[in-house]
């Protein structure tokens, strides 16, 4: 909390000086011979859609975290999972096959069927609501807003932590269009292209797809080979029909298809299996990047989705609505006793049918009242098919660690169906009280309808069902003065994480987890010292309720529950500076302070330390009050440099940028932690006049062994590693 003080009083100071300046009445300013440089320096503005409706990300009473094609492309963001390397307070990790933001501490636990994201992730206006497809190329985007803090009012459900909003290039009316080819380590090949262009006069196209492959780079000592591998397709395809400036309909079709090898392929994080007293002497692989599997595990991930956006402006207001249908799938099998054995193994199948319909009234009057009003309907289906094979054993002489010999196996079957309905509607109205004084109050109530039926063999047949509503109305409040190059504002919004069923599990009558609240409490300042120099700062506190939480039930299984309360407080800081025209400067940090206020009841999974390593873990109900929430760093901090200049007919770009975090944990016990680390990613480009571009890259150039997640439970704790030193060669070209 020292470093937090003292960092925010730095801040205070820094940011304050241009309000004092800006408050004070002040003459004409003197010729300057800098003035031709610090134009020529300046920081370009970033149009971001947080409220809704186009604004200035400085104007936005908000942390937001804003990314343009460029900054994205130099910094080597190519995936959402690089987005931790640029956004402060952003950790996007996973579990097992789920990709999970987390920001500010905020984030889903759970992976099971209609479990979503509390950090919701929409593309061009679409919710994604299926983790698994959450890690998706940020090809051809224009631009990534990361938005901080709750957006229950405006964005609604599952959006505690935050939202993330992908905005793609939308077909033009001028012909344009680009192709490019990768080669890297681990003889990663990929190439992508798009093209728009106009049929006529009111209608223009565009197409673009992409295909990628990637060798392994995991030693499988089991079998004595290198294992690993992803490989995807992609294509999209929009047709927009613009007959008029005042109303435009964009129908768009995407699909994606993605294997991938290394997502569940685990190894024993620090050597934790249980196997170790059913097989001594069986190989264990305890290092990164080391696997000890008796058969290829993979997920296998097709994402297809139709939508339809249109627009009409009626003079005094506009109309918007955004529809879709989203089918999506998940394969997976893996190897769950984290050996050279086949004692334990998990096939799964997901199938998820979605259905979105999103209408918005907006004013346009530019007035001292703006506002807009929405409804919004939500469904979806999900279904889970499971089967779990494991080894029965018997410890010799009822000593454990000495040898097993078999009873027997057994083979578990579930399959549960699940079905969403929600119903919300919102309003927000901002009112400039005073001349640059403007308050912003809404509200949003959603009404949801839960319903799940089951069925298992274990082999004894089980069914059960039940259904649950729930619902709930979150509110909003901000107050932002504007000075001019200085933005000040506070605000108060809330949030709130659907309640749902358990998927992997079938009782008789199911039990649905509480919803998860947040209150949010936020001051920021977001300043622009001078037209080369951008600071911005946020200080905030949320009181966080029913946590919904993970617990292991035994090694293939797991169950959601409730935990009671936390509470986090933090700080969010970055600096944008541009010295010249061909140099800039960015950092960013992030400090908090969370934990558990109460968490008596705890269901977690402690090392079993009978043996020296553990021989797998022990199913406990702990007190977790008072530790850290997981995932969740005390401090993150960024920094990036690019430097460009003209060269050889075109320009020559530098580019480098360093991300470091400290420990964080990733059970409610804190006993499972990733040690603070610090990456660094670098690049080399050369764009010419004629639009041919060369780029050779570089990322986590520190070659550290980060885990994307480590789940215990009782027959080990697994864990998964991101990809080590990664260069790669890049060619392309526009027409």
């Amino acid at each position: 909390m020292k470093t937090l003080l003292s960092s925010t009083v730095a801040w205070i100071a820094l940011c304050s000086a241009p309000v004092l300046a800006q408050a004070e009445p002040s003459g004409p300013a003197a010729p300057s011979n800098n003035n031709a440089s610090q134009s020529s320096a300046a920081i370009e503005d970033i149009v971001v859609t947080a409220e809704r409706r186009a604004a200035n990300v400085q104007a936005v009473p908000m942390a937001i975290s804003a990314f343009n094609a460029k900054s994205l492309a130099t910094a080597n963001v190519t995936e959402m999972s690089d987005l931790t390397k640029i956004a402060p307070g952003l950790n996007f990790t996973a579990s097992t096959y789920a990709y999970q933001p987390t920001i500010r501490g905020v984030g889903s636990r759970g992976t099971g069927g209609g479990d979503e994201s509390n950090v919701a992730v929409y593309i061009d206006g679409v919710y994604q609501p299926d983790q698994y497809t959450l890690n998706f190329d940020l090809d051809h985007v224009e631009r990534v807003e990361v938005l901080k803090g709750p957006q229950g009012t405006l964005f609604g459900r599952n959006a505690t932590g935050g939202a993330i909003n992908v905005i793609s290039s939308a077909p033009s009316f001028t012909p344009v269009g680009d192709f490019s080819a990768t080669y890297g380590r681990f003889a990663y090949k990929r190439v992508s292209g798009r093209y728009s262009g106009p049929i006529s006069d009111v209608l223009a196209y565009a197409v673009s797809g992409s295909v990628m492959k990637e060798n392994g780079y995991l030693d499988n000592i089991a079998l004595n080979q290198t294992y690993g591998g992803r490989k995807y397709a992609n294509a999209r395809g929009s047709l927009l029909f613009k007959p008029s400036s005042n109303f435009s309909v964009e129908v768009t079709a995407v699909y994606d298809h993605r294997d991938d090898y290394n997502a569940v392929a685990s190894n024993a994080f620090m050597g934790i299996a249980r196997a170790r007293s059913n097989v001594p002497g069986i190989l264990v692989a305890s290092e990164p990047y080391e696997v000890s599997e008796t058969f290829n595990p993979y997920t296998k991930v097709k994402h297809l989705e139709y939508s339809l956006h249109a627009k009409w402006d009626v003079g005094p207001f506009s109309i918007g609505y955004v529809g879709s249908l989203a089918h999506n799938s998940l394969g997976l099998t893996f190897d769950n006793d984290l050996v050279a054995a086949d004692l334990n193994s998990v096939l799964a199948f997901y199938h998820t049918n979605t259905t979105i319909h999103d209408l918005q009234f907006t004013s346009n009057d530019a007035g001292r009242f703006k506002w807009i009003v929405g409804l919004n309907y939500f469904h979806s289906a999900v279904t889970l098919d499971l089967t779990s094979k494991s080894v029965n054993f018997n410890a010799l002489n009822g000593i454990a660690g000495t040898g097993s010999t078999v009873i027997g196996s057994s083979v578990a079957h579930l399959f549960t169906d699940q079905k969403a309905d929600s119903y919300s509607g919102y309003a927000e109205g901002t009112y400039e009280l005073l001349d640059h004084l403007f308050i912003t109050g809404g509200a949003r109530y959603t009404d949801e309808k839960h319903q799940i039926y089951g069925i298992s063999y274990s082999p004894a047949s089980l069914t059960g069902s039940n259904q649950a509503t729930f619902k709930n109305t979150t509110l909003h409040a901000s107050a932002r003065y504007d000075f001019g190059r200085t933005n000040v504002y506070a605000s108060f919004s809330q949030g709130f994480k659907s309640g749902l069923f358990n998927g992997t599990t079938v009782s008789v009558l199911p039990e649905a987890v509480k919803p998860e609240k947040i209150n949010s409490y936020e001051v920021g300042i977001k300043s622009d010292i001078s037209s080369n120099l951008r600071a911005n700062i946020a200080l905030f506190h949320y009181d966080y309720t029913d946590l919904q939480v993970q617990a292991s039930l035994n090694s293939s299984l797991i169950q959601l529950i409730n935990a009671a309360k936390a509470k986090i407080s933090g700080l969010d800081a970055d600096l944008t500076f541009r010295p010249t025209s061909s140099l800039t400067l960015r950092s960013g940090v992030s400090l908090l302070d969370d934990k558990y206020t109460s968490f008596p009841g705890a269901s977690a999974t402690i090392p079993n330390t009978t043996t020296n390593p553990p021989n797998g873990g022990i199913a406990v109900i702990q007190d977790a009050s008072g530790n850290k929430l997981i995932r969740t760093p005390d401090w993150t901090a960024s920094f990036a440099a690019d430097w460009t200049r003209p060269f050889a007919g075109g320009r020559i770009t530098l580019s480098g940028n360093v991300f470091a975090t400290g420990k964080y944990y990733w059970d409610v016990l804190n006993i499972y932690s990733q040690k603070s680390y610090a990456t660094v990613s670098a690049g080399l480009s050369w764009d010419s006049l004629r639009g041919i571009h060369i780029k050779v890259s570089g990322d986590n150039l520190t070659n550290h062994a980060v885990a994307t997640y480590v789940l215990p439970s009782t027959s080990g704790t697994s864990a998964v590693y991101t990809r080590p030193r990664f260069v790669s060669g890049t060619v392309g070209f526009d027409f």
